[in-house]
C-alpha cells in the first residue's frame, strides 16, 4: 500500500504472493483501499518457471514466514507447517511477457532472495531497478550463502549503498538498498 501510495494512479505496483490466505488478504486491502494501480499475481517469483512448484506454509499459510526455500527452521513446529504446489515465474519471463519494466524491486521471500535475483539476471543486468532486499540467512538452502547474493549483484553492477543489519541468534538478518553504478 505504500508503494500504491508513492506512485500515485498513474503508477503500477506488482505484488508476487503464492499463499493463498495472503493473497486473500492482499486483495481485500487492494478493494478496501480502491488501489487500481496494484496488480496482485499469484505466483512465487524463483530461478525458473515452473508449473507446480513446493511452497512451505505456516499455520494457514497467513504468515510473514512463508517460504519457497523450504529449509527447516527450528522455531517453526513441524505440525505448524504444510506445504501446497505453486506455480514459479521469473522476473525476467514476467517483465517480457507483460512489458513492465520496474524502476524498483522489493525481495523478501524468506530465503530465496538469490533465486528471484538469478531468475531476474537480464532484467537487473539491462535497465538495473533498484533493489530492496531483505535477507534470511537461516533459512538459506543448505548449498547457499548471502555472499552468494552479493557476489551476483556485484557482477550485475551493483553495489549496497545502505543497510539495516539486526543481529538474532547469532546470525545477521539485514534490509539493503543496492543500486547499479
Amino acid at each position: 500500500m505504500v508503494g500504491a501510495r508513492q506512485v500515485g494512479n498513474q503508477g503500477r505496483v506488482v505484488a508476487f504472493e503464492p499463499s493463498p490466505g495472503l493473497i486473500e488478504f492482499l486483495s481485500y486491502h487492494k478493494r478496501l483501499n480502491r488501489l487500481c494501480q496494484v496488480d496482485i499475481v499469484p505466483k512465487a517469483v524463483s530461478n525458473h518457471d515452473e508449473a507446480a512448484t513446493p511452497f512451505y506454509l505456516v499455520g494457514d499459510g497467513n504468515s510473514f514466514m512463508n517460504t519457497l526455500a523450504g529449509t527447516d527452521i527450528t522455531e517453526i513446529s513441524p505440525e505448524d507447517k504444510s506445504v501446497i504446489e505453486v506455480q514459479a515465474v521469473t522476473l525476467d519471463r514476467y517483465s517480457r511477457e507483460s512489458g513492465l519494466i520496474p524502476h524498483l524491486i522489493k525481495i523478501d521471500t524468506e530465503g530465496s532472495e538469490l533465486w528471484v535475483c538469478e531468475g531476474a539476471r537480464q532484467l537487473l543486468a539491462q535497465h538495473h531497478p533498484e533493489l530492496i532486499i531483505a535477507t534470511h540467512p537461516t533459512w538459506l538452502p543448505k548449498d547457499q550463502t548471502i555472499g552468494d547474493l552479493f557476489d551476483l549483484l556485484n557482477d550485475l553492477g551493483y553495489r549496497i549503498v545502505d543497510s539495516v543489519i539486526s543481529r538474532y541468534k547469532d546470525t545477521d538478518f539485514g534490509d539493503y538498498l543496492c543500486i547499479a553504478d
